[in-house]
């Protein structure tokens, strides 16, 4: 192999391993907002954020404290978002109020909702 052919293929790799980053970073990123702005009363529904690769979650969890709900819905994701570059990337939350929390001002302390914004504000930043 030339010089040349060696020095394209270590840009390749290069570039592929850095898109993955990117990749793994907007999911982290994305993630991260809609929990952290998921409306908190007893912290069931940040808890009940749930990623997956390939098909939607259908999990639940019964959880119990608005401090540590967020730490625990992004924690469980590492695994899904190394796995997200090449993979669908999921981000599911099947408790029955969660669709009033985001289309219905069902609360307050998030009255447009999570996902719609958080979306927008990563589109945002990928431009």
């Amino acid at each position: 192999m030339t010089t040349f052919s060696l020095d394209v293929k270590a840009f390749a790799a290069k570039a592929e391993k850095d898109a993955d980053a990117a990749i793994s970073k907007i999911c982290l990123d994305l993630l991260s907002d809609i929990v952290l702005n998921t409306p908190v009363d007893t912290g069931r529904a940040r808890a009940n954020w749930f990623t997956s690769i390939g098909i939607p979650s259908s999990t639940t969890v019964e959880h119990e404290g608005a401090q540590s709900a967020a730490g625990v819905a992004i924690g469980r994701a590492s695994a899904d978002i190394a796995s997200a570059p090449r993979n669908i990337f999921w981000i599911s939350n099947n408790l029955p109020y969660i669709y009033r929390l985001e289309f219905e001002q069902w609360s307050k302390q998030a009255p447009s909702g999570m996902v719609r914004l958080a979306i927008n504000r990563a589109e945002r930043k990928m431009r």
